[in-house]
């Protein structure tokens, strides 16, 4: 049996869905979103070192308040009252106590996408599912999600959304890069790569494969979006970017990436077009009118520098 199971990949891949559908067998039990390696990277922290007794409350600032609210406060005390130096594998253990009665535990963070070398140096048994998806539909959704909360908005060309498709772009080639990278590295079978239009158009089949990679048994029932109505992490969530969740998994999302307006497509492919293709995802080459182009480029000349300073900023913040 492979434990523990993380989902990894950007925002607005599938991740959600997955974890989701995951968690709804009996013997998994997925939590949802902690972002501690994170937490313990950008807090300076290296997967080799030592966190001191003197550190750990620090360090609880940098965890997510959302995740700490659900650690045990009798886990917590435990993590700061621990005597002498603690292992980075230790301190995540800590803070992310292991559920009991089940059979595969694990959690899903997008941020962990890049950390796929610190999770096989902790856990060289785990398995790691790393989604992808069409980079156009991924920035669409997180489009809507971010600046509309719907599902139907088609982005608006004005300089606010070229730059956002831009710096979107190019952070999620960097971060694509960084994790093939990283999954060329480590042994063959580390990592199962899926991709998001397989999962929504063979759920079935995709879902049962990584159940056979884990050791446990498909159980039919775990396609039952009312399974995932009653999960509070589900709960929790507001808006109409995520109630898609508690419906049938719709095969037409597959293609949501071709309702991208011309433009945005052409920004995308400039930025993140050949990891695209390393990904199997061949963007189109879309040809917008003149003064379209005209407005896009000068936009891109205006603010490609800066953007680009702003993701690598960001990007080594990570401490990747």
């Amino acid at each position: 049996m492979r434990i523990p199971l993380f989902v990894v990949g950007y925002v607005r891949s599938g991740t959600t869905l997955l974890r989701a559908i995951l968690g709804a067998h009996r013997d998994i039990k997925m939590l949802n979103e902690p972002h501690l390696l994170k937490a313990l990277r950008t807090a300076g922290y290296e997967i080799d070192g030592n966190i001191l007794p003197e550190d750990r409350a620090s360090l609880l600032k940098a965890v997510r308040p959302k995740h700490l609210a659900t650690v045990p406060p009798e886990e917590v005390k435990r993590f700061l009252e621990h005597p002498g130096p603690m292992t980075f594998k230790e301190a995540y253990e800590y803070l992310l106590p292991k559920p009991s009665g089940v059979a595969v535990w694990g959690e899903k963070s997008p941020s962990n996408v890049l950390y796929i070398r610190e999770l096989y140096r902790m856990y060289p048994n785990a398995l790691l599912v790393y989604i992808v998806r069409d980079p156009r539909a991924v920035m669409l959704s997180y489009y809507r999600k971010k600046f509309k909360d719907s599902l139907q908005v088609v982005p608006d060309l004005s300089s606010v959304s070229v730059k956002f498709f831009a710096a979107q772009a190019m952070r999620w080639a960097a971060t694509a890069k960084h994790a093939s990278t990283a999954i060329s590295e480590l042994p063959k079978g580390t990592v199962m790569q899926l991709k998001y239009e397989d999962l929504v158009t063979n759920t079935e089949r995709e879902v049962a494969s990584i159940c056979r990679e884990t050791g446990i048994e498909f159980d039919m029932d775990m396609l039952n979006p009312s399974r995932r109505e009653g999960e509070k992490s589900l709960q929790n969530r507001t808006g109409n970017t995520h109630r898609l969740l508690t419906k049938p998994v719709n095969a037409s999302r597959a293609e949501s990436g071709n309702d991208l307006p011309d433009w945005a497509c052409m920004v995308i492919r400039r930025y993140a077009g050949d990891q695209a293709m390393k990904l199997g995802y061949e963007l189109p080459d879309v040809n917008p009118s003149l003064f379209v182009k005209l407005r896009v480029n000068l936009e891109l000349a205006i603010s490609e520098k800066s953007l680009k300073a702003v993701v690598e900023e960001q990007m080594g913040r990570m401490r990747i």
